[in-house]
């Protein structure tokens, strides 16, 4: 028993710093909270992040999915929400729950997905619709169709750990 507790602790105090690391990368402003890694098909979430910032090198602080970014040249730094990779999705129709997130992100319910869209002003909460994946290069395109009218769809991600 005292053995089972010794483990559980030592998992509870050494595991998360398994997941935590410092990267530093190059970003760029790619959406309302979102900065695009350059070199890479990921972006990063923030939460009421400001900096309009093109090929800036930042520091990225996470645990796990989520974390601290450093604009290294005003040394401003913004919460990380999430750390977001490509989907995985395959070329072909999918019906999806969909609930609107924010401006042009809707988010794949029970999925942890999310769709990057083009112009969509169609504010959805929990709607069934048809998403048609085309391509999967870049993080996927095609189209997402509900309440009678479609979207282009411009990228597919979901919560990666770095």
């Amino acid at each position: 028993m005292r053995t089972a507790i010794l483990v559980v602790f030592a998992i509870s105090v050494f595991l998360p710093a398994a997941f935590a690391g410092e990267y530093t990368e190059v970003v760029s402003t790619y959406d309302n909270d979102f900065y695009k890694i350059d070199t890479k098909n990921i972006l990063i979430r923030t939460e009421n992040c400001l900096e309009d910032v093109q090929a800036q090198e930042v520091l990225l602080s996470i645990n796990g999915t989520a974390g601290e970014i450093t604009f290294t040249e005003t040394d401003n730094r913004c919460a990380v929400q999430a750390v977001l990779g490509t989907s995985g999705y395959r070329v072909g129709n999918y019906r999806v729950d969909i609930t609107r997130e924010e401006e042009n992100w809707y988010k794949i319910t029970d999925q942890d997905i999310y769709i990057r869209t083009e112009e969509c002003l169609i504010y959805a909460t929990e709607q069934e619709g048809l998403l048609s994946v085309s391509t999967v290069g870049k993080g996927g395109s095609g189209s997402l169709h509900f309440e009678g009218e479609a979207c282009r769809v411009i990228g597919l991600y979901r919560p990666m750990e770095l």
